[in-house]
Parts: structure tokens; C-alpha cells; sequence
């Protein structure tokens, strides 16, 4: 179908492919990605091979005729930040931004294919920056994929950006300060929490449900465990919000999410003073179509085309600009620069004469150097271990020894670890309720050091030990001491201790 159009999900669990027509869904397909994961039999098949087989097969049994499609990618993919910059000149903007990024993302900025759009606050003379970036050769493999499917790709986006689309069909009003909260408990995709003013993301973040880094060391298998852990994560995303943009309260809560779970959040939210309003998205999808959060973002991935978003961030048009600064071929007819030139011998004895002259100068202008060089030598201080006659690389190999010993010594006085100033900071911040257990730092290399604060808390309302714990962690983040000396704080484990009130818990620095 020639005005169809294809939107393709790559999810933490599932691949969606969404093939729509004046916005109606006509094919929705879901791959789990456990059908090319690495096996015995085939180790050495690339993901991108396997995958554009099962591309290959949906599209001959669902009869779709595309030539072109969109892609949006989860926040595993992704490099996602936002923060503040003075308001600066049009031409300087792109140089400002790509110099405050550095202080946000752990990779060389050189490394990534990235976008930005920024708002300004005309009164602050401040802007808000969103930042999107992905390492070059993730980006690669996308575009490997459908360079072997034969499709041209027309964007590459967040999927975050493909939800609010999406939400354009619904009764979703983003104007104001408002946040969109989803969760798809049973497809295991990845959790999105978005505050937005105007439509401009103020702050983002991703939850991963299952199988990551966020998994606190365990498996969440049931939606009570699930629901818990979403609690946490919302209060920590907003305190942190919070406190980063005090003027700035939210209105409105829009909740999409699973039955298992959609009552407990909204009671959630309400518990906290936030309205709440849901959307139920099953009535913007046919009947016939398995709903899941994944189609709704590679249905609002395919409507790019069709439907405007304030969002204008995309990764494709940012690889286009790099890729356009390769060299440009240009070249000279060295034939065509000499044509119709005629030797002249006088010409070329005249050269000569000055090139002689020249040179003559250079020596009559050396010698004085080369006498007070002599006389330096000379009266210069000797120096034991280095001989009088010794060549350059005498001097280089004595020099490399030295330096030898000096990072010998420098290892055993600079690179030693000192917790005072470290350990001086936890009496000062540490809430009143709260005591340390056990406090264990141990250093695995050089550049790899962790220390653990292991504490409890008891108020008698586990809440509010909940809030004092999480509080205090966001404390450590922000403290300009942690951050100098670890560059990741995050909780490892809370619990309750047996027959013991209140709540312990266990705190991780990385270095």
C-alpha cells in the first residue's frame, strides 16, 4: 500500500513494526528479541542478520509494500540529559551546548551522533537544553538493518517522543507543567516518566522493569514487588525534580498503565497531592490489535509524517551532518595552471643568484648562534649521571628512568586513598533518625574504588523511612565532596531487619 506508513519500535524485550494509513493501525507485529539471541548452533550469526530475516518473513506474510519507515529506540540506546545554559547568540549556541555536555554524559562527545533543541526563558535569559545523543556505532546498526532491507530511513527519535505523538490523538493537553507517566508491566518494556512544560521535556527518565542495572540485584516477578519498586523510582525522580526546578510544580499527571497496576498508581499519585487523570489508550486502537505500549510507540513512530510534535530532535538528520564533512573532492589541473608559461634563462639565473644570496645570509646569521651556544655549554653545570659527550638519546633514556622513579613515588604519595574528607561530610548531612552500620571501602584498581554505607532508619512509619533513605542518597549525589571522588552513588538494597523495627539499607559509591 503505497501511502502506508512504517514506524519500527526496537524495545528492551520486543521489536514492534507498525504499518498505518491516515492514522489507523493495518499491521501491528511483534518480535520478542529472545528469537535471535545467541545460540550453540549459530554463535557467530550477527543480531542484524537474524533480525532482517524475521523482518523479511513478516513482511511476505502480512503483504507490507514499504520503501521508507521511522525508527524510534527505548533509553537503553540513548543518551538523554537536560540542564540549563546562559542565553547565547544563534551562531554560538550548538558550541555551548556541546561544551556543557561534557560535564553530563561519560563519553567523548566525538563519539556520539547527537541532536539538541533548546527553549529560551526570555526573563532568566537562560536556556533549557534537551539532549539526545547515541554512540556512532549502535546508530550504525540501525541503519545496517534497513540499508539490508532496502528501506530509507526518515527519522530516528526517542521513543518517549513517539508516545506524546501518539497522545496528540487522545484528549492529552500539554500545556503547562504536566507529566506522563507509563508502564507496560506485562510486555517488560522499559517505564518512561517525562515532565514536560509546553510540550518541552523539563525532565526525563527510563525505567528498566526487568533484566537491568536497575534491577537493585534482584528479579521483580510480581506486580506487588513491581509496584514497589515503581514508588521508588517516582519519588526519587520527583524530589530530584523538585529540587531542580522549585518555581515549576506540576499540574497534571497523565497515567497510562496495566490494570494489575493503573489503581495503585493513581492512589499513588493522589497520596502525594497531585492530580491525576488517565488514558486509557485501548480506545484509540482497533479491536482487533493485542494492545501494548510498544505498538503505541511504533504507531506514533509511523505518524511523523502526519502528525507535528514541538519536539523537532532527530538523530538521522544529525548522522547526515556528520557524514557531510567528509572531503569534498575538489582537486586542481596542474596542466591548466601552467598552461601558455615560457621559460626565460634570466629569469631562472636570477632565482638562482637570490637562493644563494639566502642561504649565504643563513650561515653569516648562524655563526653567532653556534659561538653562544659553545659558551653555554661551556659554563653550564655538570650534572652526575650524564656525561659530558652524552648524545640526545643518552639524555632521553636517563630522562625515561627518572621518570620512572618519579611515578613510583607519586603512586606511593598521591594515589593513596584518603576518606577524611569524605567521611567528613557523612555526620553533616545524614538525617537525625538514620545510624550507620558498617562503613567498607575497598579498592579494586587504580581507577576502581568503592565504599558502602550500610545504615537503618526508624520513625516508626516506613514511609517516611522510605523518604529519609532516598532523601539521603540524592544528598550524597549532589554533595560537591561525592562528586569529586565517586562518580556514581546508588542504593544497592532496602529491607526490614527480623524482629527489629525500622528499615536498613545499603548504599553504593563507585569511583
Amino acid at each position: 500500500m503505497t501511502n502506508s506508513s512504517l514506524g519500527i519500535y526496537f524495545g528492551p524485550k520486543s521489536i514492534n513494526l507498525v504499518e498505518t494509513s491516515n492514522k489507523k493501525i493495518l499491521n501491528n507485529i511483534q518480535i520478542q528479541r529472545s528469537l535471535f539471541a545467541p545460540s550453540d548452533l549459530e554463535p557467530q550469526v550477527p543480531d542484524e542478520v537474524k533480525i532482517v530475516a524475521l523482518f523479511n518473513e513478516e513482511f511476505r506474510k502480512n503483504k507490507i509494500e514499504v520503501k521508507e519507515a521511522n525508527i524510534c529506540l527505548s533509553g537503553k540506546d540513548l543518551i538523554i540529559r537536560t540542564f540549563e545554559i546562559p542565553q547565547l547568540p544563534p551562531e554560538e549556541l550548538a558550541n555551548g551546548v556541546n561544551f556543557e555536555v561534557k560535564k553530563y554524559i561519560p563519553f567523548k562527545v566525538e563519539d556520539l551522533v547527537a541532536d539538541f533543541q533548546a527553549v529560551t526563558d526570555k526573563v532568566a535569559r537562560r536556556n533549557q537544553v534537551l539532549y539526545v545523543g547515541i554512540k556512532k556505532e549502535t546508530l550504525e546498526k540501525y541503519f545496517s538493518i534497513a540499508s539490508q532491507l532496502n528501506i530509507k530511513v526518515n527519522t530516528i527519535e526517542h521513543s518517549v517522543f513517539s508516545l506524546l505523538r501518539f497522545l496528540k490523538l487522545t484528549n492529552f493537553n500539554n500545556r503547562g507543567v504536566v507529566a506522563v507517566f507509563n508502564v507496560d508491566y506485562l510486555e517488560e518494556d522499559e517505564a518512561n516518566f517525562i515532565i514536560l512544560e509546553n510540550g518541552f521535556p523539563l525532565f526525563s527518565r527510563d525505567i528498566v522493569i526487568s533484566g537491568g542495572p536497575e534491577e537493585m540485584h534482584r528479579q521483580d516477578s510480581t506486580p506487588g514487588m513491581l509496584l514497589e519498586k515503581l514508588k521508588t523510582e517516582i519519588r526519587i525522580s520527583l524530589d530530584y525534580y523538585n529540587r531542580t526546578f522549585l518555581a515549576k510544580k506540576i499540574s497534571k499527571i497523565y497515567l497510562i498503565a496495566n490494570n494489575d497496576l493503573h489503581a495503585d498508581l493513581e492512589s499513588f499519585f493522589k497520596d502525594m497531592s497531585l492530580s491525576v487523570s488517565s488514558i486509557d489508550i485501548a480506545k484509540y486502537v482497533p479491536r482487533n490489535q493485542v494492545f501494548s505500549l510498544g505498538m503505541v510507540k511504533g504507531c506514533g513512530c509511523s505518524l511523523a509524517k502526519i502528525i507535528k510534535s514541538e519536539l523537532k530532535i532527530n538523530l538521522l538528520a544529525a548522522r547526515v551532518k556528520i557524514k557531510g564533512h567528509k572531503d569534498t573532492g575538489i582537486g586542481f589541473d596542474i596542466g591548466a595552471l601552467f598552461a601558455g608559461f615560457k621559460v626565460d634563462t634570466r629569469v631562472i639565473a636570477a632565482g638562482l643568484f637570490i637562493c644563494l644570496l639566502a642561504f649565504a645570509f643563513g650561515i653569516y646569521r648562524k655563526i653567532p648562534a653556534q659561538q653562544e651556544l659553545a659558551r653555554i655549554t661551556e659554563g653550564s653545570p655538570k650534572v652526575a649521571n650524564v656525561l659530558p659527550g652524552a648524545s640526545l638519546n643518552d639524555l632521553e633514556t636517563l630522562n625515561s628512568e627518572l621518570n620512572k622513579q618519579r611515578k613510583v613515588f607519586n603512586n606511593l604519595i598521591l594515589n593513596q586513598p584518603y576518606l577524611t574528607e569524605v567521611l567528613d561530610v557523612l555526620p553533616k548531612i545524614i538525617p537525625e533518625q538514620m545510624r550507620l552500620i558498617n562503613v567498607t571501602y575497598s579498592v579494586k584498581s587504580e581507577t576502581s574504588a568503592e565504599l558502602q554505607l550500610q545504615g537503618m532508619v526508624d520513625t516508626g512509619d516506613s514511609d517516611q523511612e522510605l523518604k529519609l533513605i532516598n532523601s539521603f542518597a540524592m544528598l550524597l549525589k549532589d554533595d560537591p565532596v561525592f562528586k569529586k571522588h565517586f562518580r556514581s552513588v546508588g542504593l544497592m538494597n532496602i529491607g526490614h531487619i527480623d524482629k527489629v523495627d525500622g528499615t536498613n539499607f545499603t548504599i553504593s559509591c563507585k569511583k
